[in-house]
């Protein structure tokens, strides 16, 4: 009984989850020519061809987590991958890391600071949150973005 906000989120749940329901799938099925990996986002393919695949996707791992030999295509996304994962090994972080002023979350994206407080500390937000989605409670600093979320996500897909 699980809901959907988009029509390819549910497709995408059924390539992954339960892939004996394949036909059942609207969107475009992309497969992996090297293993038996499908999926509904042609982002998605490439990055688990960039990631599994280096080798023959033509395009280049840029780093890997020297704690876990995760992949990852930005120095930014591993240092916050270290950050959340690893955080005894913080130190080797050489992004610039925000910190919430209200808890131990840290990112290096002050972006994810901004959307972090506003989530899930609205009482020192203050009145940056203008508006929220009944419908998934998600927060918004304008009625202008909460308008273009409710415009384009009208239309929430159920599975069950």
């Amino acid at each position: 009984n699980k809901t959907y906000k988009s029509k390819q989120g549910l497709d995408y749940h059924i390539v992954r989850r339960h892939p004996d329901f394949i036909a059942s799938v609207s969107s475009k099925i992309h497969e992996c020519t090297q293993c038996t990996y499908e999926t509904t986002s042609v982002r998605r393919l490439r990055e688990h061809l960039m990631i599994k695949h280096p080798e023959t996707s033509g395009n280049r791992v840029l780093t890997r987590c020297i704690y876990c030999n995760k992949a990852f295509k930005s120095k930014p996304g591993l240092d916050d991958h270290i950050i959340k994962i690893h955080p005894d090994f913080i130190a080797s972080v050489s992004s610039k890391i925000h910190e919430c002023t209200q808890c131990t979350y840290k990112s290096t994206k002050s972006t994810n600071i901004r959307q972090h407080l506003i989530t899930n500390h609205p009482e020192v937000a203050g009145d940056r949150i203008l508006s929220r989605c009944i419908y998934c409670n998600k927060t918004f600093k304008s009625k202008l973005g909460l308008n273009y979320h409710n415009k384009n996500t009208s239309g929430f897909y159920s599975i069950g």
